[in-house]
Parts: C-alpha cells; structure tokens; sequence
C-alpha cells in the first residue's frame, strides 16, 4: 500500500519558465541573458547550485561578481522563482489526495529556491511535506544515493512510495530502488494513475452510483 506520494518539482508541480528567469536576472545585471545561460546553466554551474556546493549567499554573491547583478537580495530571489510556475491542474489533482497519505517533493533543485519557496511560492510550500531538493543530499537524480536519502527522511519503506518525475532515467531510477513510479506527462495522467492506485478522493458530486 502506498502511504506517501513523492512529486518532481521541475516539470511537474511546476511548468518551467526558463527565459523569464534569465530576462529577470539579465535586466539588473552588466550580462545579456544568452550569457547567463551559457556560464550558469549550459556550463554545469547550476548543477553545482544543486549539488549544494555553493549556499544560497555564495549564490548571490557570484551573480555580483561575475555578471555585475545589481538588484538586492530579495529581488535576486524573486528572479529566480519567476522560473517556475505552479501548475494548477496538478495541484487541484494533489488537493485530493486521501487524507493520511504523504504528499512530499524530491527535486534537482538549489538553495535560492528552497530558501524562498515558503514566502514567494507558497501554495507549493504549502502543499508537500517535505520538501526534499538536491542541494540538501549532495547528490542529483538518477544517482542511487538521492533515492536511498529521501527513503530515510520520508522513514517509510520504498515501496510503499510512488513518484512522478517528467525524466524516464528518474523513474528508471527509482524503480531500481524499490520504489514505485510513473512518468509524468501531465495532470490528467497523474490523476488517473492515483485513482488506478485508490490514492484519491471521490469529487463532490461523483458519488458511486
């Protein structure tokens, strides 16, 4: 029986919207945001973020330096989170998830973003519990270690979890440690694989007849 529901972040619970990100970043800093990309993103740097190799200062303080950011801190954040929006469809799906049923994230993601989910995205941060990133595990999916660590904070055993992530070599992943998972297309497949599972609630309305 599954006793906890484990969503990616990216992809998922969130529609990626990566340009947004880098235009907000770009119009307060000396750099254009094809650079941005290229040294951040495209070079690895980010994956570094998410391997919490640099905090959430350190973060900041390399935008200073290296591309002239000019903004304050909380608006650094803010241009970071405007990469990610939630997706509503998701979590009208997650809203009905059985009582007593954990719901929780596990994401490739870095310190900015799990530092300013609660304030700046907070019907995400509201919703899952925990909220398992990658910067806290030093270690990204698919690698076994991410899988074997988010076991041990969810303290349940693998098969009783099932996990949506948009990347097959995710799901693949998890699959080989024990745990039941689905690739996730989008919210209307979730639900279906949910209900598949007894995992939802019946809507108002759509009583067995």
């Amino acid at each position: 029986m599954i006793d906890t529901v484990v969503f990616d972040l990216s992809g998922v619970v969130c529609r990626m919207r990566h340009e947004r990100r880098l235009a907000a970043l770009a119009a307060a800093s000396d750099v254009p945001a094809e650079r941005l990309d290229a040294e951040v993103w495209q070079s690895g740097l980010d994956d570094d973020f998410d391997r919490g190799r640099y905090s959430a200062g350190e973060i900041f303080a390399l935008f200073q330096r290296r591309f002239g950011y000019r903004g304050d801190y909380p608006a650094f954040r803010r241009a970071w989170v405007d990469g990610f929006a939630p997706d509503r469809d998701l979590l009208a799906v997650v809203d009905r998830i059985r009582p007593g049923v954990g719901r929780a994230i596990l994401s490739d993601n870095g310190p900015v973003l799990l530092e300013a989910l609660p304030e700046l995205l907070p019907e995400v941060a509201g919703r899952f519990r925990p909220i398992l990133f990658s910067c806290g595990m030093g270690a990204l999916k698919p690698a076994d270690e991410v899988f074997t660590a988010a076991v041990r904070h969810l303290d349940t055993s693998p098969d009783r979890l099932l996990f949506f992530d948009d990347l097959a070599e995710n799901v693949a992943a998890a699959r080989r440690a024990g745990w039941q998972a689905s690739v996730y297309h989008d919210a209307a497949g979730a639900e279906a694989r949910l209900a598949e599972a007894g995992l939802l609630t019946v809507p108002a309305g759509k009583g067995a007849s």
